[in-house]
């Protein structure tokens, strides 16, 4: 499964009940994942933090299910 590694810190929202992430949290947005793929969520130590869909064209990139 694709990873997505949140920046610093960004993790905050989603601990709190969040179900997205917005495109400027990720550290290193790779824009060449396809649309609707399943990708792995984890924090800037590498620790999982959700699974969602991926949307590389929106400024919600993830939305966790």
């Amino acid at each position: 499964m694709t990873e997505i590694k949140l920046k610093a810190k960004e993790e905050r929202r989603l601990q709190a009940g969040h179900w997205w992430v917005f495109s400027n949290e990720i550290d290193g947005l790779d824009t060449s994942i396809e649309p609707g793929t399943l990708v792995r969520v984890v924090n800037h130590e590498g620790k999982q933090v959700g699974i969602g869909c991926f949307n590389p064209r929106s400024l919600i990139a993830v939305r966790l299910i």
